[in-house]
């Protein structure tokens, strides 16, 4: 059964069973002299555990068995390792499922396996490599991810870590505060006001014992987080450009009878458990959280987000003031003399230089770095002399300086919600969560406070294409604009209705006035130059592509395009260029593997092409290409990719509707055929392209089939009066 709302087209599992079964699960692993790490590209391309060769210990939680329970936004979620999440709030669709992967070596001697799949509730594309040096004491994640669309989508990433829990576990977390998933402010940290208690020892977390525990740590400039375990004197560290890496946070289960609950139905002998959470934004924002400063962002057409996350262990070290990728350093004042203890993540040979006070060089000395080899110092002081910095050559590993931030935490007490303003500020968040029902009325509502409220009307228009009505969405584009001509968003908005009814003169129009804007720059081009390839001119769509990378140079829609373009036109050594460019960013890219298999044309890239595609629903993947290709008006590319597709009702509709507009009848006659006998269970129609296509075999087709699937398009859009006429107008026995 479809279940509308949050998480169609996706199916939930429901009922898991009591008794356990050997079962074989595929295993990557990495490994270099100081860490092995086990991936598993069949549960969500999660990292399953890393062994710190050195001491023999588990950096995380590697649970030794696989005890699936419905957490996740589907249902099936288990606890271990490194897990990642994109698209909407929760563990993600493809937390538990395969997801694309490869592994190789790199020409630098470390090696990487990339995990990576297409969420289908954003049509968003993400890609993890997970790295492994051959010389250095970390591991890294390196996270790509596209929004492949022309809408904006919800933006929502963090990534799930697993550590074990023990009494004398400490986590590293710089902050002064934490706030909840709500945008409320919980608690000062570490240290609860309230409570009495450090929270940062886990221990301490014992309090209102039936409730669960979840902290987003802010309040401090601050790159790295951890947790140590002081029995064990071993723990490990993050360490992110901060603005990659805003949000830290910690999750506990109840330190109760209720929480252990947990360790019966997802371990068996590896006891209890915690998380720690990096994420793009300070908190995982729910509804709630938009009436604090906290508010949903949305991740914007086109657009291209490239970070690194750094993991390590680290020994010997029971503090940790600040964390470079030199390594991580402890800085403490006694009496009269400082002691520094610095933990090396890679070899070197450079200066250590020291700073006081007034400015002077109290130490300086060549020192010899090696990789996890802690270095330790001793600076005498006279009585009223502190140290201000320490360099390691030109790099800044620590500073003595206060790095709290006057970011507010608690919104004005006066803002009134009831304005038009505020109505648009609740309905634009909830189309940042996907809850385009609960979002439509507050937009109507801020219209009818202001008529003219040209942010309203943009998100207004946003809606209507969404639930795929062209023709209101281009209309309340058109309001704005004559309210004022330049508004960037109402122009893209003009110009992606217009293009969708194929009025090509007013979308190039609207796309050009968006352009004046910066921030709307990248994807105006882009849009650009897929109108003129719709329209057969090469040289303009060309032109456009590479105009969309000068500010969004990671834009693989505007890279794609540029090598199309190239192509086309018999360009063979720039594609081959551009291709290579695409592949360095995205090392999963169907598309380029899919047009090196139609240069080629033999088995060997075909094969190359497919066996790429690894995923839960594999059908998608072709699926997503096969409409692209369509869309820009290239209907034998489409074709070819979906001749290659699992078969299945929708996809042989698409192929049976292509069959048509190539004038390949007897095959159209087939694939109309094949859509009825296929199965029809987790056939779930989400993609406005497959509009045209289910309304012409509905034409073509006497069926209540086609009805049926165009009832669910139109029902996941909220077109619910035009769902139940399709279905109303079946006459035939299901």
């Amino acid at each position: 059964m479809p279940l509308f709302g949050k998480i169609y087209p996706y199916f939930r599992y429901d009922g898991y069973t009591t008794l356990p079964e050997k079962k074989s699960w595929k295993i990557v692993e990495l490994e270099n002299d100081f860490l092995k790490i086990k991936i598993f590209p069949e549960i969500g391309g999660k990292i399953w555990s890393v062994i710190d060769k050195r001491s023999g210990k588990e950096m995380f939680y590697g649970n030794e068995v696989v005890k699936f329970r419905d957490i996740s936004l589907r249902g099936p979620w288990t606890s271990g390792g490194i897990e990642f999440n994109y698209g909407v709030i929760g563990h993600s669709p493809s937390c538990s499922f395969p997801v694309d992967y490869l592994v190789r070596n790199n020409k630098d001697g470390s090696v990487s396996c990339v995990v990576g799949t297409l969420d289908l509730l954003t049509r968003t594309y993400w890609s993890v490599e997970i790295n492994l040096p051959k010389d250095k004491g970390w591991f890294t994640t390196k996270s790509l991810w596209h929004n492949r669309t022309g809408s904006p989508q919800p933006y929502y990433n963090w990534v799930n870590t697993a550590i074990t829990a023990k009494n004398d576990l400490k986590l590293i977390y710089p902050g002064t505060y934490n706030i909840g998933h709500d945008g409320m402010l919980i608690s000062y940290w570490p240290v609860d006001s309230i409570q009495k208690k450090n929270i940062s020892l886990w221990r301490e977390n014992n309090f209102k014992s039936n409730e669960y525990k979840s902290y987003h740590v802010v309040g401090r400039s601050g790159s790295y987080f951890g947790a140590y375990w002081e029995s064990d004197n071993f723990g490990w560290l993050h360490y992110a450009d901060r603005e990659e890496r805003l949000g830290k946070k910690m999750f506990s289960w109840a330190l109760s009878d209720v929480g252990k609950i947990w360790e019966e139905l997802l371990t068996d002998q590896n006891g209890q458990y915690i998380e720690l959470q990096s994420g793009r934004l300070f908190n995982q924002n729910m509804v709630s959280s938009s009436l604090t400063p906290f508010k949903q962002i949305l991740f914007q057409p086109y657009q291209t987000d490239v970070w690194t996350e750094y993991w390590f262990p680290f020994e010997e070290m029971k503090e940790v003031k600040n964390v470079t990728l030199t390594g991580a350093i402890d800085v403490e004042k006694n009496r009269n003399y400082y002691d520094i203890s610095i933990y090396p993540l890679q070899a070197g040979e450079d200066t250590l230089t020291v700073y006081n006070n007034d400015g002077q060089i109290i130490k300086k000395e060549h020192v010899k770095l090696g990789v996890r080899q802690l270095f330790s110092l001793n600076i005498p002081v006279s009585d009223n002399e502190e140290l201000t910095r320490i360099f390691y050559g030109n790099r800044l590993l620590w500073q003595n300086e206060d790095n709290r931030l006057n970011r507010p935490v608690k919104t004005v007490d006066d803002f009134d919600w009831d304005t038009g303003y505020g109505k648009y500020l609740r309905g634009r968040d909830l189309m940042g969560f996907r809850l385009y029902d609960r979002a439509e009325p507050y937009m109507k509502e801020s219209l009818e406070l202001n008529p003219n409220h040209i942010p309203s009307l943009v998100e207004l228009a946003r809606l209507y294409s969404h639930q795929m009505k062209y023709d209101s969405a281009f209309s309340v584009a058109q309001k704005a604009l004559s309210i004022d001509t330049y508004d960037a968003a109402a122009n893209y908005e003009y110009g992606c209705a217009a293009f969708r009814l194929k009025k090509y003169f007013d979308a190039l129009d609207g796309f050009e006035v968006a352009s004046l804007s910066e921030s709307y720059r990248s994807a105006a081009y882009t849009k650009i130059s897929e109108i003129y390839l719709v329209r057969k001119d090469l040289v303009q769509s060309l032109e456009y592509a590479q105009k969309s990378l000068v500010n969004n140079q990671n834009n693989i829609q505007g890279l794609q395009l540029a090598y199309l373009s190239y192509s086309l036109t018999g360009e063979s050594k720039k594609a081959g260029e551009t291709g290579k460019r695409i592949l360095e960013l995205d090392p999963l890219n169907h598309f380029v593997r899919f047009e090196n298999y139609l240069k080629r044309g033999d088995t060997q890239a075909l094969a190359e092409f497919k066996d790429g595609i690894r995923n839960e629903m594999p059908e998608q993947t072709y699926l997503e290409l096969g409409t692209w290709y369509f869309q820009l008006n290239l209907p034998d590319r489409s074709l070819k990719i979906l001749e290659q597709s699992p078969e299945t009702p929708v996809v042989c509709y698409w192929k049976s509707f292509l069959n048509d507009a190539l004038h390949a009848e007897d095959e159209k006659t087939v694939n109309l055929q094949k859509a009825l006998e296929g199965k029809l269970s987790f056939q779930f129609p989400f993609r406005e392209e497959s509009k045209e296509i289910l309304e012409w075999a509905i034409k073509e087709q006497p069926h209540w089939i086609p009805r049926y699937l165009l009832a669910l398009l139109y029902r996941s859009r909220n077109r619910n009066n035009e769902a139940y006429n399709l279905m109303s107008s079946v006459r035939e026995e299901v």
